[in-house]
């Protein structure tokens, strides 16, 4: 992308098009100061236009379309909030706030190694989930909302038990944060999030994110790598400082927040690739 202030015009490469990496906006690029310094010391290989203009970054997407304002009030969990239900978030991609910069992701989604393990993995919890009475899994496209970790973004998908929905630990809350009308929003600490690797989203998933859903209490953490010949599939729990990899025993990896092993398998079927999530039950203590 092309980036410009007011003052001049600037190139910088930038994030879109479904060419390459997402684009980190930190909260100090939202001055005149600060955005020319940013643009400065950023490499982005992509096309389209970034520019500073009065409080507020403005996005456009030269290939497909994308066209959008980003204020300085949506620096934080709950003006991002706001900001993503006021009509100006885009139409496709992802732009989520975590811990005071703005991430920005355009790239379309690999089919075979993104959006069909999704695709596998929350439907076959959904329905292990719902056999048992246990909580709610939300897709992809729910906004969770952490305050205490200066999170405000959307994973591939995320689960939250009824113990947690009733506790009010966390709560389904309207654009305001309240519990009236249209709920838009998970507001709190959930159970479990998802986070299936793109090519643009390698240090936000396994970096910044890793840390801020540790923060936020999440209880356990799906990180999974479908990109290379070995699947790397990975349930992570919480340690004393950051979360932690359970071991993997013959291909199979333990959860403690939905009390079975799973595998991830992949295999070709008529030409395409297909995936299985394999669930069984925990081993019996000995």
């Amino acid at each position: 992308m092309i980036a410009k202030s007011t003052d001049r015009d600037l190139e910088l490469p930038a994030a879109g098009s479904g060419l390459g990496p997402a684009l980190t906006i930190p909260g100090s690029a939202f001055s005149a100061i600060g955005f020319r310094r940013w643009f400065q010391v950023e490499r982005h290989p992509q096309f389209g236009t970034v520019e500073y203009r009065a409080g507020k970054i403005h996005v456009k997407d030269l290939v497909r379309g994308a066209d959008f304002w980003i204020p300085k009030s949506a620096l934080s969990p709950t003006g991002f909030r706001r900001w993503a239900f006021s009509g100006q978030y885009p139409d496709y991609g992802k732009v989520q706030y975590v811990a005071g910069e703005i991430f920005i992701d355009m790239n379309s989604e690999s089919i075979n190694a993104h959006a069909k393990v999704k695709l596998e993995i929350t439907s076959r919890l959904d329905r292990l989930v719902n056999e048992n009475n246990w909580g709610i899994v939300y897709p992809d496209g729910t906004l969770i909302v952490c305050e205490p970790a200066d999170l405000s973004n959307e994973p591939d998908a995320s689960f939250c038990a009824w113990e947690t929905l009733k506790s009010r630990r966390v709560r389904e809350t309207n654009l305001d944060g309240g519990d009236e009308g249209e709920k838009l929003a998970l507001y709190g600490s959930v159970d479990w999030v998802l986070e299936v690797l793109s090519p643009s989203s390698v240090r936000k998933d396994t970096v910044v994110l890793r840390d801020k859903y540790f923060r936020a209490g999440v209880r356990e953490y799906w990180l999974i790598d479908a990109r290379r010949t070995v699947i790397d599939f990975q349930i992570l729990n919480p340690g004393r400082s950051g979360f932690e990899a359970q071991p993997r025993r013959g291909g199979w990896s333990s959860s403690s927040v939905f009390e079975r092993r799973f595998s991830l398998q992949r295999r070709d079927y008529q030409g395409f690739w297909r995936y299985d999530l394999l669930i069984a039950p925990l081993p019996k203590s000995k």
